[in-house]
């Protein structure tokens, strides 16, 4: 602990947590604790760690968790319910193999108890194992923003930075999540988002395409959930054809048209 001058004013070294590798640390929005996150080394097969001082660098709490191989806890948060928001990258193998992507893990103050785990692939689809570096985090109007740098399935095979946008509870409940769908449109010009529809039926989603450019050969129909993940792809060989969705769940996804490089985006609602 240091004074605004820079002279040390207290340490305190908890020898008891072996390998403890601390990258974050927050003041509580009460001012009374401090916040730690960090992992446990070795990086191969560590757990994620919190640890929480008073004000007097005691220690309060501590705990482990785990969410993953290769993983880094990078960020600590507080969100308006007074919930801590631990943010980091690790491999969920259930669902990603054998890939790195974002983590926001919502932790109970009381206790340090996991209360929500969800992962993020922001960048897209990733290729040759990259991952999502997480470099900075903040939590204003009840958004929490986390930015970093990944690899994305993209015509440059870039490593591009990414803004994410999740509610403060860690979720992320709308398509504006994911900055790579924002947009709407890559390469296209504007004109042509008004060109194409999608209705919804009782078993698949209807698609109109006016324009025809957007049914030439090499046309590509995909659907995407909100974690980024493709569910459903198809070729594109008609004008007008269907896209049955019986076999996903309720939720909305986004439905992306795509040729070469060009690729435009259209939210759908499964009912």
């Amino acid at each position: 602990m240091f004074d605004t001058l820079g002279n040390e004013l207290k340490r305190k070294c908890y020898t008891e947590h072996e390998d403890y590798f601390c990258v974050d640390m927050k003041v509580s929005k009460d001012s009374s604790k401090y916040l730690v996150a960090g992992f446990i080394r070795p990086q191969s097969s560590n757990p994620q760690a919190v640890m929480v001082l008073d004000r007097g660098l005691n220690k309060l709490d501590f705990a482990t968790y785990d969410v993953g191989t290769g993983g880094i806890g990078r960020r600590i948060e507080e969100n308006r319910f007074g919930d801590y928001l631990f943010i980091g990258h690790a491999r969920d193998e259930d669902l990603y193999d054998s890939r790195d992507n974002a983590f926001v893990m919502r932790i109970d103050p009381d206790g340090l108890t996991q209360e929500s785990l969800q992962f993020f692939t922001p960048s897209g689809d990733l290729k040759d194992n990259q991952v999502q570096i997480i470099v900075a985090s903040g939590v204003q109007d009840s958004i929490l923003y986390i930015g970093g740098h990944g690899g994305i399935t993209d015509t440059t095979g870039t490593q591009d930075a990414w803004i994410l946008a999740l509610t403060d509870l860690g979720t992320c409940d709308t398509a504006d999540c994911y900055p790579w769908l924002v947009a709407g449109m890559e390469e296209v010009p504007a004109e042509w988002m008004y060109d194409w529809s999608i209705g919804t039926g009782s078993d698949a989603w209807h698609v109109r395409l006016e324009r025809p450019e957007l049914h030439q050969l090499g046309s590509e129909m995909e659907v995407m959930n909100l974690q980024g993940q493709t569910v459903l792809q198809q070729p594109i060989e008609a004008a007008a054809f269907q896209i049955p969705f019986t076999q996903l769940p309720s939720g909305t996804y986004i439905v992306q048209w795509q040729q070469g490089s060009r690729r435009m985006y259209i939210r759908a609602f499964r009912p």
